[in-house]
């Protein structure tokens, strides 16, 4: 990618390979501008990688992200909520888009309130713009995991 600074073209990721097993919860740790959040834009179909694969099920994140879109759930380094929406409505909006109808829509989108802790108080029945920080970073991760994905992806899911 381009450099910030300047100077040209910057390398952000390089020789990185990488199998992670069904089940299994992995983390990328390292400094600030070390390539975590680049990878995990690569993995996700958001960023080109210059060389390589990425294949998910058996889905090319190059070529084939149209069958991805219920396997994979993403929380970004940065909220991306309506301040207009309550936390329900945005549940109730990603759920629809993982075809979610019925029974299974009302319990994934009340699940996926408790599993945040908001259900009590009603406060996923409240706007998110009276939401806290916490509570958005919260209802950010609710949103990854509606419709039970197989791979999630949590860029900096505690800030």
């Amino acid at each position: 990618y381009k450099g910030k600074d300047g100077n040209g073209p910057k390398i952000a990721v390089a020789g990185l390979s990488l199998a992670i097993n069904r089940q299994e919860c992995f983390g990328l740790l390292g400094p600030n501008g070390a390539g975590k959040t680049t990878t995990i834009r690569m993995m996700e179909g958001f960023m080109d990688a210059s060389s390589g694969s990425i294949v998910i099920e058996g889905h090319s994140v190059r070529s084939g992200m149209e069958g991805m879109s219920g396997l994979v759930g993403i929380c970004p380094q940065h909220d991306l909520l309506w301040e207009s929406l309550t936390g329900r409505e945005h549940l109730l909006f990603y759920a629809r888009l993982h075809a979610l109808k019925g029974r299974k829509l009302s319990d994934a989108v009340t699940e996926g309130l408790r599993s945040v802790n908001l259900l009590a108080d009603k406060a996923g029945d409240k706007l998110v713009s009276s939401y806290s920080g916490g509570m958005k970073r919260r209802l950010s991760v609710a949103v990854a995991l509606i419709g039970r994905p197989k791979v999630v992806y949590l860029d900096e899911p505690s800030t």
